[in-house]
């Protein structure tokens, strides 16, 4: 995941790197190509880190992700997995070190699932909000509750 600073609405050659960069990395191996489901977590954010939606909640900030694993040859194709990845900053600094958690991919095992949603957050009146899958075919709301 890269880290720019700068003026989002100028000039974008003008974003320089943050002093941390990436703020995390993705898993560094595929693993076998005939992984999937919870055999395949370990390697869930293998091919993309993206999409992300961050959330500052007490002293961190939290970012939900979309994890996508699938060899380059399939990576349109029927094979291409995708799931929702957490990680959290090491402290109140944004553009710092972040660390993802260890019991990624959250919600869902691995799987072919094109319907993610890419971890859709929102706070309305206080309360916290994610909108993403629970199944291959159905959208689900989940309320938040941060605990430090």
């Amino acid at each position: 995941m890269r880290c720019y600073k700068g003026n989002r609405f100028g000039d974008l050659s003008n974003l320089q790197l943050c002093e941390t960069d990436p703020l995390f990395t993705r898993s560094s191996e595929y693993g076998d190509v005939e992984l999937s489901g919870v055999d395949a977590h370990p390697y869930f954010d293998f091919r993309y880190v993206s999409s992300a939606e961050v959330t500052q909640a007490g002293e961190h900030y939290y970012m939900f992700y979309e994890g996508i694993r699938g060899p380059e040859e399939l990576e349109a194709g029927s094979d291409t997995q995708f799931a929702l990845g957490l990680a959290r900053s090491i402290n109140d600094n944004i553009d710092g070190e972040w660390e993802r958690f260890e019991g990624n991919p959250i919600i869902m095992d691995m799987q072919f699932n094109w319907l993610i949603g890419h971890g859709d957050f929102i706070v309305i009146n206080g309360i916290s909000y994610l909108f993403t899958s629970t199944s291959i075919d159905t959208r689900g709301r989940y309320e938040l509750v941060w605990e430090e």
